[in-house]
């Protein structure tokens, strides 16, 4: 509940820290790493690579969490990796509801740069 508060209110420094704290007691659960990720990228000091590297290591925990893929398309794609990003996407949408990730993927800004490709998916 902490965490919803702090990110709702933009106090990723704060949410960060609640996210640290959700990850050390309930680490068996894959939106832990989500929300630590989404807190980190935004945190004063923080950004997309450690973002990056949170959802790495989580994937390899959740290899079939298809939101864990999705994120991590969108920072490959700002990261300016299309090929890798188009790929973890597509992965997104085989792991997912594929109605769901697809119309969330139209109106992401991170997935701007693939947005003529999505419609296609």
């Amino acid at each position: 509940m902490r965490y919803e508060i702090h990110a709702k209110a933009g106090h990723w420094d704060l949410a960060t820290e609640d996210a640290l704290t959700l990850a050390k007691t309930v680490p068996d659960k894959p939106d832990t790493w989500t929300k630590l990720a989404y807190a980190t990228r935004r945190k004063p000091g923080g950004g997309i690579p450690p973002a990056k590297e949170i959802l790495a290591a989580a994937r390899q925990r959740f290899p079939t969490e298809a939101l864990i893929a999705y994120n991590l398309a969108c920072y490959e794609c700002q990261l300016g990796n299309l090929p890798l990003a188009r790929a973890l996407l597509r992965e997104a949408f085989q792991l997912g509801k594929p109605a769901i990730f697809k119309e969330m993927s139209l109106s992401d800004p991170d997935l701007e740069p693939l947005r003529q490709e999505i419609g296609l998916m």
